[in-house]
């Protein structure tokens, strides 16, 4: 049996970053929006403002079907987030876990949206094998 676990995340981060601005802007309301030196679950500081747009389908989708729903979400806000990124770092995190001898294949739409940002594609990547002794 497959199995695999995923998700994706547009991240922006910078110092004084108007929430306000980035959620009327692209017409979206963050998930997660935290200020430089607030305390992250494990006592950590953030060191920067960050606004964070997770998908919420739930791990045991495809990255693929991750992406696609960002994409949607994001295209109408897709010109104002070039022009943020000269003020600001942007990047949208992707998690992919698999079981097994799987692999994994994304499509030029769910990829999209490096393209039109204009930003790298950063993956992690597990593969577990089952033990076989």
């Amino acid at each position: 049996m497959q199995r695999q676990s995923s998700g994706a995340s547009l991240r922006i981060t910078g110092q004084g970053l108007d929430f306000d601005e980035i959620s009327e802007s692209l017409g979206l309301v963050a998930s997660q929006s935290h200020r430089a030196g607030e305390a992250q679950k494990f006592g950590e500081l953030f060191s920067q403002d960050i606004w964070l747009l997770e998908s919420p389908l739930g791990k045991q989708k495809h990255l693929e079907t991750h992406l696609k729903w960002l994409v949607r979400q994001l295209k109408p806000g897709f010109a104002y987030l070039r022009t943020l990124k000269s003020r600001s770092k942007i990047d949208v995190f992707c998690h992919y876990t698999g079981y097994g001898d799987g692999g994994l294949s994304l499509s030029p739409t769910a990829l999209s949206i490096f393209i039109e940002i204009g930003i790298k594609l950063e993956l992690s990547i597990i593969v577990l094998r089952p033990n076989t002794h």
